[in-house]
Parts: C-alpha cells; sequence; structure tokens
C-alpha cells in the first residue's frame, strides 16, 4: 500500500512546479488565483495550494473541507477546469491505503481526456504509470507510459512545461530495459526544447543518459560530448552535477583502459556523492576504482574501496549494484591467491546478475505483441468509460445481474458439464505436451553430452598429435568450442532439469554447503562425463576437477570416488 508520505511526494513530483515558486514566497494562494489563467500562468498559484493542503496532512478533514470549498468556488465562477484540479488533489489523497487506492486515478485520466484538458491527464496518468513501475508491474507501467506518451503529443513544452521531465523520465524507462532507440528518441525531445531555470534538471538528466547511452554502445567520444555538455546549463546543484559528470568522464576513460585519467574523476565523483549523501553515485564510481587499484596489483588500497562500496550500496538500498561489485570481489581474491573465495564470488556475480536480468525481463512479452498495444490500450480506455458510469447503471446493472442469473440457472447443468469436459481434455493434452516436452529435452541434453565428447576426443587427438603452427592454431579454436559460455550453462541447466527433476533441488536441500559450481559438476557426473571433458567444458584443468570432486566428498562425507558416483546416480 503507498503510504502517505509517498503521496504527497507524487503530489511534488505530479505537479513539478517548485522552480516556479518566488523565494521566500511562503504565503498561501486564495482560490481565485486558479481562475481565468492557462496552467503555465498559474503554476505557482497551485503549487501553493497543494502547499496549503499537504500541510493539512495531520487533519484530512480539515484537508478535503479545503479541496471542496475550491471545487465549489470553481463551479460558482464555471471553470471545469479548476473542478478538475480540486478532483484530482483529491484523487491523490485517496491513493493511500484504499481497496481500490488508483480508483479515482483512473477517472482523472479518463475525464482530463474526454475534456481536453491535456495536464490534468497526463499527470494523473503519470502517477498511475509511476505506481505500476514502484509496484514491478513493469509491463503494466509500459503501457500507461505509452498511453502518457499519446496525451503529451496534445501539449507544447510552453503549454505544459511539465512535459520535458515526463519525456525524460519515459526514455529512463526504455534505457533500464535495453531499448536505448526507444530511450534515444525520447532524451532528444527533451534536450531539444528551449532553455529555461524550470526545466534545467531534466534538461541535464535527459544530456547524461544520452551519454549513458552512447558508452553502453561504446561510442566514448560521444559519450564524454554529452557529459560536457550538461556542464553548459549547469545552474543548480552545480557541484552534484560536477560530480556525476566526473564519474561518467572517469568510467570512459576507464574503458579505453585510461587508469591515470580515470582514477582522479573517479575520487572526485566518490568525494561530492559521500559530501551530499548519495552513496548510490559514490558507489558507481567506487567499483571501478577498485578493480583499477586490482589490475595496478595494489591490493591493500582497492580492499579498501571494496569495504567502502559494501557501506554505500547497504546505505542506498541499491542492492542490484552487487552484480558488479562480486566480480571485482572475484578478482581481488584470485590476485590475493585465493582462488575458492574468489570462485565462490563468481558464483555470487552469476547468481546476481541473473537475478537482475530476471528482474527486468518483463519487457520482453510486451515487445513481442507490440502490433496489439493498440488494441490493448483502447480496451483500458473502454474499462475507464465503463468505471466512470458505474454508479449511474449500478441499479439497472443489479436488475440485469438477477435477470442474468435466472436465465444461466437453466444451463448451469449443461455448462458444467461441458466445462468438464473441456477440462479432462485440457488435462489430457497437457500430460500429452509434457511427455512430449520431457523426451525431446532428454534427446536435447543426450545430443548436448555427445557434441561435448565428440569435440572433446578431437580435441584431444589433435593435442596428441606433431605440434606444428598449423595443429596449434587449429587445439585454440577447438578448445574455445569446446568452453561452455553462459548462454550454454543456461541452456544446459534447463535441459537437465526437465530431465532429472529434483535432482538439484536435493541436493540443495540435503547438502546445503554446496556451491553452484559444485553441484553444476554433479550434474555432470550424473551425465556420466569424464575429468577431460568436464575441464574442458569449463575451460580449466583436469586437476581442477579432480580437486573439485574431493572438495564434494569431503563434503557429502564419501570417501571413495566410487561411492559418490553411486550416490549421484541414485538420486
Amino acid at each position: 500500500m503507498t503510504n502517505l508520505r509517498t503521496v504527497f511526494w507524487i503530489a511534488f513530483t505530479l505537479l513539478t512546479v517548485a522552480a516556479w515558486a518566488q523565494p521566500g514566497d511562503d504565503s498561501e494562494a486564495q482560490p481565485t488565483e486558479l481562475f481565468g489563467k492557462p496552467y503555465h500562468q498559474k503554476l505557482d498559484a497551485i503549487h501553493r495550494f497543494y502547499s496549503k493542503v499537504i500541510n493539512l496532512r495531520n487533519d484530512t478533514a480539515k484537508a478535503y473541507a479545503t479541496i471542496d470549498e475550491l471545487r465549489q468556488i470553481a463551479q460558482r465562477h464555471g471553470d471545469n477546469e479548476v473542478v478538475l484540479e480540486a478532483d484530482l488533489l483529491e484523487a491523490l489523497f485517496d491513493f493511500r491505503g484504499k481497496t481500490a487506492p488508483l480508483k479515482k486515478m483512473y477517472r482523472m485520466a479518463q475525464r482530463g481526456k474526454e475534456q481536453r484538458i491535456w495536464h490534468i491527464a497526463c499527470r494523473a496518468t503519470y502517477v498511475i504509470a509511476l505506481h505500476h513501475w514502484d509496484d514491478q508491474q513493469y509491463e503494466l507501467s509500459f503501457r500507461w507510459y505509452a498511453s502518457l506518451d499519446s496525451v503529451l503529443q496534445q501539449v507544447t513544452v510552453e503549454e505544459f512545461p511539465n512535459k520535458v521531465a515526463y519525456l525524460q523520465e519515459i526514455g529512463e524507462k526504455y534505457m533500464r530495459f535495453g531499448d536505448y532507440s526507444r530511450a534515444m528518441a525520447y532524451f532528444e525531445k527533451a534536450i531539444g526544447v528551449p532553455k529555461s531555470d524550470f526545466y534545467e534538471r531534466e534538461w541535464k538528466h535527459a544530456m547524461n543518459n544520452m551519454g549513458l547511452v552512447f558508452q553502453q554502445q561504446d561510442s566514448l567520444d560521444k559519450a564524454d560530448e554529452c557529459f560536457k555538455n550538461v556542464l553548459t546549463r549547469n545552474e543548480k546543484d552545480s557541484e552534484v552535477w560536477d560530480g556525476i559528470v566526473s564519474g561518467n568522464l572517469g568510467y570512459s576513460q576507464y574503458l579505453r583502459g585510461n587508469y591515470a585519467a580515470a582514477i582522479p574523476l573517479f575520487q572526485r565523483d566518490i568525494d561530492i556523492a559521500i559530501n551530499y549523501g548519495d552513496y548510490a553515485l559514490a558507489a558507481g564510481s567506487s567499483i571501478p576504482m577498485a578493480d583499477i587499484l586490482i589490475r595496478q596489483r595494489l591490493l591493500p588500497q582497492a580492499k579498501s574501496y571494496i569495504d567502502s562500496t559494501y557501506v554505500f550500496i547497504r546505505r542506498s538500498g541499491q542492492t542490484d549494484r552487487l552484480r558488479k561489485l562480486f566480480p571485482v570481489m572475484s578478482k581481488w581474491y584470485a590476485a590475493s591467491g585465493n582462488p575458492d573465495w574468489s570462485a565462490r564470488y563468481m558464483d555470487s556475480a552469476i547468481t546476481a546478475g541473473e537475478q537482475y536480468h530476471r528482474k527486468f525481463n518483463a519487457l520482453q512479452m510486451l515487445r513481442a505483441n507490440q502490433s496489439i498495444m493498440a488494441s490493448q490500450r483502447e480496451a483500458a480506455l473502454q474499462q475507464l468509460r465503463a468505471d466512470s458510469h458505474r454508479e449511474i447503471n449500478r441499479r439497472n446493472l443489479i436488475l440485469a445481474g438477477l435477470i442474468l442469473l435466472a436465465v444461466l440457472g437453466v444451463f448451469w447443468t449443461y455448462k458444467q458439464r461441458k466445462a468438464n469436459e473441456i477440462k479432462l481434455k485440457d488435462r489430457d493434452l497437457q500430460l500429452l505436451a509434457a511427455d512430449r516436452e520431457l523426451q525431446e529435452a532428454r534427446y536435447q541434453l543426450n545430443e548436448f553430452a555427445r557434441t561435448m565428447a565428440e569435440k572433446n576426443q578431437l580435441l584431444e587427438a589433435h593435442a596428441k598429435a606433431e605440434k606444428t603452427t598449423e595443429s596449434r592454431e587449429l587445439i585454440e579454436q577447438l578448445a574455445k568450442q569446446v568452453v561452455l559460455t553462459n548462454e550454454d550453462w543456461v541452456r544446459f541447466s534447463t535441459l537437465f532439469g526437465k530431465v532429472y527433476p529434483g535432482f538439484q533441488h536435493q541436493l540443495k536441500l540435503r547438502y546445503p554447503a554446496l556451491t553452484p559450481a559444485e553441484i553444476r559438476c554433479l550434474a555432470m557426473e550424473k551425465l556420466r562425463f569424464s575429468n577431460a571433458e568436464m575441464a574442458a567444458l569449463q575451460g580449466i584443468s583436469a586437476n581442477a576437477v579432480m580437486v573439485t570432486k574431493h572438495r564434494i566428498r569431503k563434503k557429502l562425507g564419501f570417501p571413495s570416488h566410487a561411492e559418490l558416483v553411486g550416490f549421484v546416480q541414485s538420486l
């Protein structure tokens, strides 16, 4: 449930009008200041009226009375736009801890469109999209952001100054999912506006995000140009943005391998971020800083940055950053001569990365069904219209429902029987499909094992042959083909889980001390892979495989390899 603090935060974000308030002007807005003016000319009055209501957050009865007073005055003036403004503010208050917290906000979005009061429709739609995003309902959130985009096309930046912030945020959401082409389209719209103090921060965010996209695409010169452009409009929060830009420029130098130039830029970002309590930014620069120090064999200094990063991540609550920290920690332990801990943190890095990608994978279905998005949005609008007329038609619907129930009662027995028949057919089809899927998975897994065994045998044969330059190159190419990629491991694990369901679960349940790498070793043992085949698949030595098996036997309490094999085959 959304708490009251979040509601008021959304209210300020929704309006984005604080920049228009005169310094030192804390006077309350009079209702008459809201009448007879377009939206962009009364931003200051709206801000002060919202502040007046927000200050009554501990006296909700008085807050609602104040909103109702504005509504009644607007009705007497015949100003329907201000009536909607009062209704929108009330919807925000209702957006907390209720059975249907977004019900009024849905209606406000629809009423704004129907009456062509676009700033109301935009602001209500924005709250809905943001709410679904915070609930990690990403596909639903993107549908509402798409609806917001369509409404934003009805207004100019001059008419609705919030437009720049909304365009920037939509682009940022697409960037989060790696849809860089869509993200850049929104960023370009956001920065292609006349200069204004009102949306300076949003302009800088959009320009900075463009640089981050170029960085992801390895266009480092273009990225640096964007970062430097941020400083050309750096009048508000100048030191904060100086730190952000320093960190981003430092990362470009880091990607180029120019570590001497990257270090002072990272340090400046870290120092400024700590000074302002922005520990997420501090973590962002501390991780590559630690990696640089490891590369330079300055291990004590690198450990200090690693430890600091842990603190920054904990304080910021952005645990997703662990997926970038763990690989650096694995490098540090490897450089410190501790391969066991290095392997553990590499396993942790893989797990954290998989969790992150699962978290932000909900958009795939949306992209695959872009052709039907228009019809889905229309269905959502029809549902909103039905909701808006629900109270008017309530009695008629109840009567129609009673009649319908009487009619349905006649056919209930017939429909129940047909439904049972359909369920039985569906169950048979599902069982047949499951059996086919298992057989296909077993075939693919066997093919997988056979192919890898053949490649390994071929590799061994060439390795035993006379060593020539040509044969050595061939051996290197074969070795690369044998070693499994992360995608290969994911595919292998999926097929293995289908053929031997419960195998990994039993191991984790009975022997929680086993690492993911050790469970993977036991899975290959289940398929009767040789030590050489296991080593080739993982890109390690056969001795390393034997060490892993020895460690597994100690954990499981089997004195001999034969007992371990018998145990694995019995699962």
